[in-house]
């Protein structure tokens, strides 16, 4: 006969469960797992451990029920949703054990709560995502915890990581198979299934960024298991991952190539070995076939904490409960998991640590606690004569979320509180006490699953499982208050095991094609039937019970209004007040938490970085972070060493450092040559064939000649090389000409953006880059100033300007900063037209026209922000080109109208011959930009009040008409106030900053802040008093500047 292993990992055990065709267990063994605490709230485990104990147990149930290895046709494993941790070089543990990382302990256990400021992090963002988790992203989830990881470790060991949910980790380990269980990645990790939501690749690329584990997207998310059907596979429940390894089987004392069931996290393997029962659950109940049976029944596996678990054949969002999540069990059904964070933890509690437990313990005869307890409430009952056991708590309000709550209100800070207490310390009132814990896990249950129906769910009864089920007065009192059926199953200490196994049966069944039997249908043949628990009709236990959840229902909600108003009365108290805290005891630097390490490793300069690095291994690893991070390159130093060459030799030689660099700066006038007379090139065989890997993997024009370039000491190519080795660059700043910086860069860029549309093209350097700040000069108008380096055009060839286009189309581009200096129209290039990701873009320019800027918004329907500094020589006597044209700007900015968020437009003239626009007379602003309505995203605007409104105290022009309804900050820029023609009086002035204010009040709800940039210090005491009265009696704040000097606010 076949057989089929069930291996369940629990918090503190590993349990085999081995079972025959027909579903009856015939074998159980367990084998305790260690379980680390370094400090309060961090719970770690090892993966070795935990194998080493499913190969003791699966040999210890192999013995038991005299079975031959031969005769096991599948496995299916369950564990908790654990985030655990292997190294991508080896597959060896990585340690999750900061700040040394050096033990064997790889898991974070699902109970671990050291990422609460990260899950707080995560749902700040209040991505779609969430929605997929109730709401807010638990603490116990897996993201948060690879976010802290992240904090923590050292970036090269966190790079080297590759992240799984347990389960899916002892599948590994079982198969050697990179193969991923929806169950994990969709309910624990944050993984969308390709379809939900416009869900493309399953991970959410804008998500990880968001919270900043962006590294996460590189390679295709291999590090969290790659993109199903690319790079990776995720499976549903019981789908074939593969075969049994000879090393596995040789280890578990089984025989290589038994098929291996795709994992799930062990509430859904209670789901799985309960909800398939063979019950009669009543004739008032509707009876239905098949699976949709199981949309009527919710599995409530109930352990330590307890898990609700309920299926629907669509999504059904509800608040508090996670989900729903597809897949993860039959595909194309939905899962949703409510639960309670603490349950048979928190009875435990309440009973230890009552007064009267001493007591009880020696009254109990050496029988469980618990079972005690109900025999003395039985006793109690009888003795006053009361009709229910309830009766005797009816004056007693215990609400027990003293672990936090997990649905439906999804609030950790939640907790515990009674009403009814007395000076009562016997084992009755330690038998009350008791009594009413249980009733606050019975009322909660209710809430979950009314919460559950209201949204669309039709639970109708309840599959119980764990070592809940043995209490018969909980159970009861589950059945009396939801009312409605409870089942026990007959294997009520092995049900999640039992439903392991059925996981490996279905693996068994796999075809050659992978094709599976249905899963419901393992269920339904081999789920045993278990016992009935219907509710009591008693009609004053009922009421009783309606009362209570009344008031539990107000206890739940009043405790967070009497939070919320004490932390509204006491807001800054504590900072105010707080002492100066001294310890007598010296911390060692490295003993310091990661978070304190990189605050103060932040404050201190290079020269300390580099003085910890010579200090230890530790601290090396803590600073060359803050080293590297931002590289700053002359050509030739002092002493006649290239940097440039030296850094380049480093990243070849030290894999580890190409991943700390996110920002390259060039500086220094550029050199024919990188090479002296004192620093020849000395390259090893190794270091020119490192370089020509790169070359190569780059996919460079072979005309390019680049690595011929780099030995002859071509600065440009120096450059180029760089950006090609570095996967981390976020952030590109020239103080070079674009022409000579471009030399390779830019040849490269033209030919995979205006030859080929394929995505993935660029060159690793290049396809991570998010900030490039340029430049691009053309005809010699003299020299300039530029972020305080003087750059002279008339020492610059002419440079074409598809060598800039090209950076508009960079993969990963989100910031864009141009320094233009041209004044011809500038050259477009031909080919195919991309959008770019860019979200923010800057543009110093003296000279290039509104037409430049409409084509280049159009590259850009995502901007959010946009600074167009206007430097115009605005003289009458230049013509056309000289002077700001509203209309054709306005015709620009209607490209980016649905997305633009931020907007700033200074206008600087540095020329007089400025005339009033209102008189009719020639001025270097041809009309007015006209209304921004329409920008219904617009939240900032920064703009020269000529260009908005037309520069005339007179114009009819109006911001009340103008400005859009959402925005937030006003800045008012009066840039052309300071010439000598502009007649403003005080007088006029001041009307026009009232009728500013009126309008901004009525038309702008939302606005938070006015600025006001003006030139008032010529006004007299009177006028500038006016003002600041003026303003103080707006609504929102305000700020008056003058020469970037804040005069009041």
């Amino acid at each position: 006969m076949a057989h089929y292993l069930g291996i369940d990992v629990g918090t503190g055990s590993a349990r085999a469960c081995l079972m025959d065709e027909t579903g009856d267990i015939k074998a159980l063994s367990t084998h305790d797992i260690g379980l680390w605490k370094p400090q309060q709230g961090y719970y770690e485990q090892s993966t070795t451990d935990i194998w080493r104990a499913i190969c003791a147990c699966v040999r210890g149930a192999l013995r038991q029920g005299s079975i031959e290895a031969s005769s096991v046709r599948g496995i299916g494993f369950d564990a908790t949703c654990s985030l655990t941790v292997l190294s991508s070089d080896d597959d060896r543990p990585i340690s999750v054990t900061g700040p040394d990382f050096d033990t064997d302990r790889n898991i974070i256990l699902w109970l671990d709560h050291r990422p609460l400021e990260e899950a707080k992090t995560i749902n700040a963002t209040k991505h779609n995502l969430l929605r997929y988790v109730g709401g807010t992203m638990s603490v116990e989830m897996e993201m948060p915890k690879v976010l802290w990881l992240k904090k923590h470790m050292p970036p090269e060991l966190f790079a080297r990581c590759k992240f799984y949910d347990l389960a899916d980790a002892l599948t590994h380990l079982a198969t050697d198979r990179e193969t991923r269980s929806f169950c994990s990645a969709v309910c624990k990790q944050g993984y969308v299934p390709v379809g939900v939501d416009g869900s493309v690749k399953g991970w959410q690329e804008d998500f990880l960024r968001k919270i900043g584990l962006e590294e996460l997207a590189r390679n295709d998310f291999q590090q969290m298991g790659g993109v199903n059907g690319v790079n990776g596979h995720y499976l549903s429940a019981g789908e074939l991952v593969g075969r049994l390894s000879e090393k596995a089987a040789n280890e578990l004392g089984l025989s290589a190539g038994i098929a291996v069931g795709s994992g799930v996290i062990d509430a859904y393997a209670g789901w799985i070995g309960t909800v398939g029962a063979k019950v009669d659950l009543g004739s008032s109940l509707p009876s239905e076939e098949g699976l949709p049976q199981a949309f009527t029944r919710l599995a409530a596996v109930a352990g330590t904490s307890t898990c609700h678990l309920a299926m629907s054949p669509t999504p059904l969002f509800v608040n508090g409960v996670w989900g729903p999540y597809r897949d993860v069990l039959v595909h194309d059904h939905w899962m949703a998991e409510g639960g309670q964070s603490a349950t048979g933890e928190l009875l435990k509690h309440v009973v230890e640590t009552h007064p009267a437990y001493q007591e009880a313990l020696s009254a109990s005869g050496g029988v469980a606690i618990y079972y005690f307890l109900n025999k003395h409430l039985e006793e109690m009952t009888a003795k006053s004569g009361a009709p229910q056991i309830s009766w005797l708590a009816r004056h007693v309000f215990f609400y027990g979320d003293l672990f936090g709550n997990r649905s439906p209100i999804a609030d950790p800070s939640m907790t515990g509180a009674v009403i009814g207490l007395n000076s009562d310390i016997s084992v009755d009132a330690l038998a009350i006490h008791y009594y009413g814990a249980m009733e606050f896990i019975a009322l909660q249950t209710r809430q979950i699953i009314e919460t559950m129906n209201q949204a669309g769910h039709r639970i109708q009864s309840i599959f119980m499982s764990g070592s809940l089920c043995q209490n018969k007065i909980l159970v009861n009192l589950i059945a009396a208050a939801c009312r409605m059926p409870v089942v026990i199953p007959r294997y009520i200490h092995a049900a999640v095991a039992h439903g392991a196994a059925m996981l490996g049966a279905k693996a068994a069944t796999a075809d050659d094609q992978g094709r599976t039997e249905d899963l419901w249908s393992i269920m339904s043949r081999m789920s045993k039937p278990g016992t009935v628990i219907h509710p009591r009709r008693d009609a004053g236990e009922e009421k009783l019970l309606d009362v209570k959840y009344e008031v539990f229902l107000e206890q739940c909600h009043s405790q967070r209004s009497y939070r919320a108003r004490v932390d509204d009365a006491i807001m800054g108290w504590k900072e105010q007040n707080a002492p100066f805290l001294r310890t007598e005891a010296m911390t060692r630097l490295s003993e310091l938490p990661r978070e304190l390490l990189d605050l103060i490793l932040a404050q201190l300069s290079k020269k300390d970085h580099l003085a910890l690095v010579r200090t230890s291994q530790q601290l090396r690893l803590l600073a060359e972070p803050f080293i590297y991070r931002r590289i700053s390159c002359r050509w030739v130093a002092e002493t006649d060493r290239s940097p440039i060459h030296l850094l380049l030799r480093s990243c070849l030689e030290r894999p580890q450092l190409p991943s700390l660099i996110e920002e390259v700066e060039f500086v220094g006038k550029l050199p024919k040559c990188i090479w002296t007379k004192t620093d020849p090139p000395k390259w090893t065989k190794k270091e020119v064939q490192l370089v020509l890997d790169v070359v190569d993997a780059a996919g460079l024009d072979p005309a390019l000649s680049l690595s011929g370039a780099v030995n002859k000491g071509a600065p440009e190519a120096y450059i180029s090389l760089l950006l090609f080795i570095l996967p981390c660059l976020k952030r590109l700043r020239f103080r070079l000409t674009l022409r000579d910086a471009s030399r390779y860069i830019g040849p490269m860029l033209r030919r995979l953006v205006l030859s080929t549309t394929t995505p993935g093209s660029f060159p690793p350097g290049l396809e991570h880059v998010q900030h490039v700040e340029c430049c691009l000069q053309r005809a010699p108008q003299g020299p300039i100033f530029w972020d305080e380096t003087l750059l002279d055009p008339t020492q610059s060839p002419p440079v074409k300007f598809d060598d800039l286009v090209a950076f508009f189309h960079l993969p990963s581009i989100r910031h864009l900063t141009l320094l233009v200096n041209q004044s011809d129209p500038l050259p477009w290039p031909v080919g195919p037209k991309c959008t770019s990701t860019l979200s923010t873009l800057v543009l110093h320019q003296s000279g290039m026209s509104e037409t430049d800027l409409e084509r280049i918004l159009s590259l850009t329907p995502n901007l959010r922000e946009l600074h167009y500094d206007i430097w115009r020589r605005a003289e009458p006597a230049v013509g056309q080109s000289g002077f700001v044209h509203a209309n054709e700007l306005r015709q620009a900015l209607e490209h980016v109208k649905s997305s633009l968020q931020r907007l700033v437009i200074p206008v600087s003239f540095f020329a007089t011959g400025v005339f009033d626009i209102g008189n009719g007379s020639t001025c270097g602003l041809h009309h007015r930009l006209e209304s921004l309505q329409e920008f219904r995203e617009l939240e900032s605007l920064e703009i020269a009040t000529a260009l908005l409104l037309g520069y005339s105290p007179h114009s009819a022009a109006r911001l009340i008409d103008v400005l859009p309804i959402n925005l937030r900050r006003l800045c008012l820029r009066d840039d052309l106030s300071v010439f000598e023609l502009c007649e403003w009086d005080e007088t006029s002035m001041l009307s026009q900053i009232g009728e500013h204010l009126a309008d901004c009040q009525h038309r702008t709800p939302r606005l938070e802040l006015i600025q006001l940039h003006l030139d008032f210090t010529t006004w007299g005491p009177e006028g500038q008093q006016a003002l600041y009265d003026m303003c103080s009696r707006a609504k929102v704040a305000y700020e008056l500047r003058t020469n970037s000097t804040e005069l009041g606010t």
